[in-house]
This record gives C-alpha cells, structure tokens and sequence, in this order.
C-alpha cells in the first residue's frame, strides 16, 4: 500500500483593502485622489491600485442597474473573495481576501500539483461584519468621513484613516472569526442580583456628586458590568474600544503592571490604585485651549482626534488590583477642565466605592467558577440576548472573547465544518419567521440545534454521533430554562 501523498495548506489571508470615494476624482486627470486609503499584502504600482478601484466601482455601478437599493456586497472567484461596503454615501471599503488552499501532488504526474480552494469556509456575512465593525469603531473615535471633509479637508480624512487601519487590517484572521463574531454582542460579567443594584447605585452617586458626568461604562476583566450608554451601536463602539486599544496600549502597560491568571492575588490584598486615561474626547472644531490635555503633548498623534496620557495619582511601587475599569463620559460642550486636581477629585471619591465593587463582582466570579465546574458541559453553545446585547459561549465566560484556551471547558474542538453549518442555520432560522426551532445533523456526524424566541437566540453543537433526534429534543428542553431564565446568578 502506497503511503498517502503529502499535503500543504495555506489560511484565508487579506490581499488588499481601500476605501474611496468616486466623487473625488471626476476626471483622468485627477483619478487618484479618489483613493482615500490603501493598503496591500505587496507593493502595489498606482495604476493596478486604480483598476482595482475602477473594477470595484463598475461591479457596484453594474449591480445598481438590477438592485438600486442593494448594489453588489461580495464576488466570489477560484481564487479570491472581494467584498463591498458603503458605510456613508459615496464612500466604499473593499476587502480583497486570498482563499486558503490545499496543495498536493498529482497521483498521475509527479511533477504536477493539485489545488484545491477552501471557498466555503469563508462566510460573506463574518467579513462584512467585520468591516462593519471597524467603521462603528473608527466613527467613536473620529467622526463620520463627511464630516471630516466638511470641518477639515480631505487631506485630513486620509491621515486619520490611515492612523486608525493601518495595523487594524492586518490583525483581522478570518479563519478565527466564527458566530460570535458576526453577531457582534456584549459579554456581561455575570453577577448576582445584589452586585448589579450596588453597580446601579454606585454610578448613580457618581453622576450625583459629579454632575458634569455623562454617562458611565464599567468593566471588569474584560467583561461589562454596568452600561448607561442609550445606543446599541455606541454600546458596542466602547466596549471594543476599551477591549482592543486601552487595555493594549503603551500608554497603559505604564500604569497598569498585568498579574498573571494564574497567580492572581486576591482583591482585598491589592491597593487599588487610580490612573486617568482621556480618550474621545474633542470634536474638530474646538479650540486647542478647551483641550483636556496640552497639544504639544507627547502622547498625543498630529492628527489625533483622541488623546491618551496617562495621569499618575499614587505611589507606582505599590502594587494593585487591575481588573476593575471604569469609563465615564464628559459632554465636551460643557467646558469642563480635566486637569489633575480635578482627577485627583474624582480617583478620592472613586477608590473606596470601586474597591468595594470589585470585591463584590470577585465573589459572584468565584461562585459562577463553582457552578461551571459542576456543569461539565459536553457541547458548544452561543446564547445572544437582543434586548440587551448580552452574548455569552463557553470561552467568553473565562476571557471575554470566542478565542479558546488552555483554561477552556470547552470538550468540542469547533471545526470550520461547524462554524459553517452554525452560520447557515442561523441565517434559515432568521430568514423565516415562522421558525423558532431548527436542527440539523451533518454529515460528519455532529448535531447543531437552534432556538430564536422571546427576543433571544440559542445555538447549540453536540459532537455525540450515537445521539438520536430524540435525545437531541430532550437536551435542547433541558438547557432552555437555563438560558431564558433570569440572567442573574441568584
């Protein structure tokens, strides 16, 4: 028996991706200035950057002819996968993605190669999310692309897209990114009834005392525990804000020495310590002088619309606790001056108040750990909340993120056969509103259930090939009062 021929294989990788805009560049002559932003895998000549545009703009202008309020979102070929999205009018992103590959000998020529593209492994709705996301993101921080045209000039627009995407794009891993990512929820810190009224009346005595104070967005560990912001999609802005840029920021690795997970000590025993981090912060149109921070502040970019210094107000020798972050907004029409006493104001009212809550939501995490251990769960499961954006699976709980670790309960290694199969339920349970409840068995042998009910989506993935339909029913009755019950621990 001959032994199997070998096989390499390559991920989904990011070829190009730009935003512009057609409007700006009317004629031959001044066609380039329609490119806002670009950035390429490889060097790539000017003129190829304007046929890629000059494609994407007849794909969109062709597609309009049959579909005015639906123009083109994706094209797939053999090789590539390119995607579209107007988050303003006129302004286009596109997304140019390698497909990932498998490459082996040819069994009739030795000297040839076979390839095989993974097409169905990328979904169309994940990397649209994706683009979607980072414009959310991008307009908490800067503003719309018009009216940074309107305020400043366009020469400001490309400056501030090419801060903001240039190291964006190439942390996007499209083989990663799964349901979790496409819904896009929040990850609530899971509390007991208790802990959520005393987060309520702390930030209530906040805004009392310290009127000037907007609105107030606490996390700890990475997971939300308190929210006022009004809008889901300023929700989900700040949380991704605080997850992915201040908690991996220079400015604050200064302040904030990370203990490991392992080796955590416990709440009481730290001194809790406070530092400010301004960021948001000022529109276009405000004076240097209503600045919360000096323009000639190191931290802060030429062409930055957010600031982030730190401000040291205890002894750095000292250690303490990390995990209890605190955001607050402060509406910059009212003038107020962020300076250090001012700071040192609020960490005095803060610290007591905030020790004791993270104390609280220590003990509602020891007690949640309890009961997961005894769970000893043998399936894969997303629960999404609508009504508050509460998302939760099995790797969130520990981490905050879908991404799987050494410390996950998780038993299912999540292939991208099911990752794929739980996308495509998802979108036929949505697409029908008749359904509440889908299930499917794969070919490969796994199962994958899904219940869409009172404002509320369920997924689940059971890798047991000897369970029968029934069984299946019977497992999906007895998780359902777990997930549509109180979202409290008590």
């Amino acid at each position: 028996m001959e032994p199997p021929l070998p096989v390499s294989s390559s991920p989904h990788v990011v070829s190009h991706f730009c935003i512009f805009n057609a409007e700006f560049g009317p004629t031959e002559e001044t066609q380039h200035e329609q490119l806002l932003y670009y950035t390429a895998r490889q060097t790539t000549p000017i003129d190829v950057k304007m046929r890629q545009v000059g494609l994407a703009q007849a794909l969109v202008n062709f597609t309009k002819v049959f579909s005015p309020d639906q123009p083109c979102e994706n094209v797939h070929s053999q090789k590539n996968r390119l995607v579209f999205f107007e988050p303003e009018p006129g302004y286009w992103m596109t997304l140019n993605i390698e497909l990932a590959k498998k490459v082996r000998p040819s069994k009739k020529n030795k000297e040839a190669t076979i390839v095989n593209y993974q097409d169905t492994t990328l979904d169309n709705r994940m990397i649209s999310e994706v683009l979607k996301q980072s414009y959310k993101l991008y307009k908490l921080l800067y503003g719309t692309f018009a009216s940074t045209v309107a305020k400043q000039s366009v020469k400001a627009l490309r400056l501030k897209l090419e801060e903001f995407y240039s190291a964006r794009v190439w942390q996007w891993d499209f083989n990663q990114f799964d349901l979790f990512n496409i819904i896009d929820g929040i990850v609530f810190h899971p509390l007991s009834k208790s802990t959520f009224l005393h987060a309520r009346s702390f930030v209530d005595d906040l805004q009392a005392n310290f009127r000037s104070i907007s609105n107030a967005f606490i996390m700890w560990d990475g997971q939300v525990v308190w929210t006022g912001l009004p809008g889901d999609d300023d929700i989900r802005a700040v949380y991704h804000y605080l997850r992915e840029f201040l908690f991996n920021t220079s400015d604050l690795k200064k302040v904030i020495r990370s203990t490991n997970r392992k080796e955590k000590k416990p709440t009481s025993s730290l001194r809790q310590r406070g530092a400010a981090l301004l960021g948001s912060l000022w529109s276009a149109n405000s004076s240097a002088a209503n600045s919360p921070v000096p323009s000639e502040s190191e931290h802060l970019p030429a062409d930055s619309k957010f600031l982030t210094p730190s401000v040291d107000l205890d002894n750095p020798n000292e250690p303490y606790n990390k995990s209890c972050t605190i955001c607050l907004f402060f509406p910059c029409d009212e003038g107020t001056e962020l300076d250090l006493q001012y700071l040192n104001s609020l960490d005095e009212w803060l610290r007591p108040g905030a020790q004791e809550l993270s104390n609280k939501i220590q003990e509602d995490w020891a007690n949640y750990c309890k009961i997961r251990e005894e769970e000893k769960q043998q399936y894969y499961f997303i629960h999404y909340n609508k009504l508050n954006l509460a998302i939760r699976t099995q790797d969130s709980d520990s981490h905050g993120s879908s991404v799987a670790n050494s410390d996950s309960t998780n038993p299912i290694v999540i292939t991208a056969e099911m990752k794929n199969c739980l996308n495509n339920l998802r979108e036929d349970l949505l697409s029908n509103k008749t359904l509440t409840e889908m299930i499917v068995r794969h070919e490969s042998g796994f199962w994958v259930a899904g219940k869409n009910s009172e404002e509320r989506e369920f997924y689940v993935i059971i890798h047991k090939k000897t369970m029968s339909l029934h069984d299946v029913e019977e497992e999906i009755r007895k998780l359902s009062p777990i997930f549509y019950g109180s979202i409290f621990l008590d």
